[in-house]
């Protein structure tokens, strides 16, 4: 399409529109939406559950943990502490707080107790890794919570990952001496066993988590498509109506609001099929009597015609033979009218053929130059080379172009350019016919393919609406769109030979 135009194109349909096949059916659509959100709920919810649990078990281990370094505090004399030096491995506070410490360390199952100063040195350790004195370099990960603890409060660390690659946490609670002054702390350090067990739950529960999934899927695919199957029906009945192939019904399966719907629609398909056969009837009928009165005026206009000649012969004097002629003129006209009435009011019967377009092409133009050689008129034809076959009556197709070729030549008295495009889009072949005439105005352009609707003192107003009804015998299409004093271009959409539209 030329950048000229940038009007909406204006097509006159007799039929309803085939419907679009959608992209994305309900069924995927109810499909995906029941996987995400059954998704959402299982991974939220486990993600939830793991989080609230995890945090209970969490909070339960620091509870547990501050409440054996308390014990520790409790029973340990402060007097010993102050006491013991660097070197005393051997001493006997040393050994006696050693046993002691060793003996609560394996009651309560926890990895290790050990006691600290304010520099971080340890006093004594229950696994006797770190000597007396040593600054213990790993607590210093912990300083926020051990500030708290040198004010007097019990505190546990976060989860943290020894070297063995498991979680771990440590309890921590102050030792006073006589004074209430904090001059140590104690440290119980225990595995986070739990969470090696919610690790194990996670992945035990992860099969029959996606057993319960798929089973879902599966009943949501099963519900959805017993929703969608009828509604799928429906869409395809009215494909059909729509490509006028039959009025076809649709099976009431279900006593539901869809069941109720397909119902209504079959009682829709029998209204229209009745008022279809009567109004086909009719309009045989009204094709028959036009054909009968077109032939009795065709008739007389002939007799007409020929005593017209012969008077115009006969005529001695120039007024005469211009009354004559003035006859003759009308008569030809009047004939021209019934011949395209009885083309108009009688279906085409298209013998199509495969047929190259572009000699047709310019012989339609030859035909229309020669109907107005007084008009001044370029013209172009524009046709990919090796374009394919087109499935065509030839000469009715000729005739549906030349009725458009004419009206375009016809919108430049003055002179102008008239060109013809020929293009492939979407598997279809679409021939523009450009003008550049007056243009057509839009309070006309409803009626430009209504029959007997014409602007032009001599026309029949049955051109286009002929050429629509040749092309529509095609299945193809015609539109178009126009400016004012820029000129008109008509779009003939056409299927190519073994097209799906054919």
């Amino acid at each position: 399409m030329s950048d000229k135009m940038n009007l909406p194109m204006q097509q006159i349909n007799h039929s309803l529109k085939p419907l679009p096949l959608p992209k994305k059916g309900l069924l995927v659509k109810f499909i995906v939406s029941y996987t995400i959100l059954i998704g959402i709920v299982f991974l939220g919810g486990g993600w939830l559950l793991f989080y609230h649990v995890k945090n209970a078990l969490d909070q339960e281990l620091s509870k547990r943990l501050i409440g054996i370094s308390e014990i520790v505090s409790a029973t340990t004399p402060p007097a010993y502490l102050k006491k013991i030096q660097p070197g005393d491995e051997h001493s006997y506070l040393y050994n006696r707080l050693l046993d002691s410490l060793k003996k609560i360390q394996e009651k309560s199952g926890v990895n290790s107790i050990f006691i600290f100063d304010s520099q971080n040195r340890i006093i004594v350790d229950s696994d006797e890794e770190v000597p007396i004195g040593k600054i213990y370099l790993f607590l210093t990960l912990d300083q926020t919570e051990l500030e708290e603890v040198w004010k007097g409060k019990s505190s546990s660390s976060i989860l943290y990952k020894g070297k063995d690659g498991k979680f771990y946490k440590s309890g921590y609670a102050p030792i006073f001496d006589d004074q209430g002054r904090v001059i140590a702390i104690t440290g119980v350090e225990s595995g986070a066993d739990f969470l090696e067990i919610l690790t194990q739950f996670k992945k035990n529960i992860f099969l029959p988590a996606l057993l319960i999934f798929v089973f879902i899927i599966v009943v949501s695919w099963l519900i959805s498509r017993s929703i969608i199957n009828p509604i799928k029906q429906l869409v395809s009945a009215m494909d059909r109506i729509g490509k006028e192939q039959d009025f076809a019904k649709v099976p009431v399966t279900t006593q539901d609001e869809i069941g109720i719907l397909s119902g209504r629609f079959n009682e829709m398909i029998d209204n229209i099929s009745e008022k279809d056969a009567l109004l086909k009837e009719r309009v045989a009928s009204l094709e028959r009597m036009s054909a009968t009165v077109a032939h009795e005026i065709r008739n007389p206009l002939g007799a007409i015609e020929l005593n017209a000649e012969f008077l115009e012969r006969k005529s001695g004097d120039a007024k005469s033979k211009a009354l004559t002629r003035t006859i003759i003129e009308e008569v030809k006209n009047l004939n021209k009218i019934v011949t395209d009435f009885l083309a108009f009011s009688k279906e085409p019967r298209l013998n199509k053929k495969p047929v190259i377009l572009e000699p047709l092409l310019h012989k339609t133009l030859i035909t229309a130059l020669a109907a107005h050689k007084e008009i001044p008129v370029e013209t172009s034809v524009h046709i990919p080379p090796d374009f394919p076959f087109v499935e065509l009556d030839e000469n009715e197709f000729r005739k549906a172009l030349l009725n458009i070729v004419l009206n375009g030549i016809e919108s430049m008295p003055k002179g102008g350019t008239l060109s013809i495009t020929v293009a492939l889009q979407e598997k279809k072949c679409s021939i523009i016919i450009s003008d550049t005439g007056h243009g057509i105005p839009d309070s006309l352009k409803t009626k430009i393919f209504n029959p007997f609707f014409t602007t032009k003192e001599s026309g029949t107003g049955l051109g286009l609406a002929i050429a629509h009804k040749i092309i529509a015998g095609h299945q193809g299409s015609l539109s178009f769109q126009s400016l004012i004093n820029r000129g008109t271009e008509f779009l003939i959409t056409l299927p190519l030979k073994g097209g799906a539209d054919q």
